[in-house]
């Protein structure tokens, strides 16, 4: 009877510690819907400067300025070339001037907004000596040398492109100097067109040549 007692209690203990033991838990997924994004549209004039409403550097357009504003002045200066008969182009960069003669380069901002104020400035080397210097040597030899910009200005700041003053010519003239005795002379000349503005071909040298 003992021995019964003794089963039953350890099948009772059996059956407890087993019912005990919870089932693992089973882990439902929920399947996840993707919401299409949705493309919006920019729209010129929402006050909001999108990626393709933006300045184009390679064109300096600016697709909405509304947004946007405009592209920065951007200023070109072209090669220099003779203004007048008594110039010839005797080589690259070269120029043979029998005075009274002049050169010229044409100037002009590709942008879209008023470019900062352009001066020139430039020395001029013989034999690896400066013998003239604007604003300060501008006499050598018997030859005068004078510059400006149209209508005879010393500086100028060009406006936008495609407005009236987006353009300008710059003319470096050579004349007889009365005060001395005229001799030819064989002139390496750096030219510098400073503006705070972008700028290409802001650096040119050329080779003057001056004759009687």
């Amino acid at each position: 009877m003992k021995k019964y007692l003794t089963l039953i209690l350890f099948v009772s203990i059996f059956l407890i510690a087993a019912c005990s033991e919870q089932a693992p838990e089973q882990t439902i997924e929920t399947p996840i819907t993707e919401t299409p994004i949705t493309q919006i549209n920019s729209v010129c004039g929402d006050g909001t400067c999108d990626n393709d409403e933006m300045c184009i550097i390679s064109t300096l357009q600016t697709l909405c300025q509304e947004d946007c504003g405009p592209c920065p002045s951007s200023i070109y200066v072209e090669p220099f070339e003779c203004s007048d008969s008594n110039c010839e182009i005797t080589g690259n960069n070269e120029f043979t001037l029998k005075i009274p003669a002049s050169i010229k380069v044409n100037i002009a901002n590709l942008g879209e907004t008023l470019a900062n104020t352009m001066e020139v400035g430039y020395k001029c080397y013989e034999n690896n000596q400066r013998v003239i210097q604007h604003a300060l040597i501008k006499n050598y030899k018997g030859t005068l040398f004078e510059d400006s910009f149209d209508n005879e200005k010393d500086e100028i700041r060009l406006t936008a492109r495609g407005s009236t003053g987006s353009k300008t010519t710059y003319t470096l003239s050579l004349k007889k100097w009365t005060q001395s005795t005229f001799e030819n002379s064989d002139l390496i000349c750096n030219f510098e067109f400073d503006t705070h503005s972008p700028i290409k071909n802001n650096l040119q040298t050329v080779t003057i040549k001056v004759r009687e």
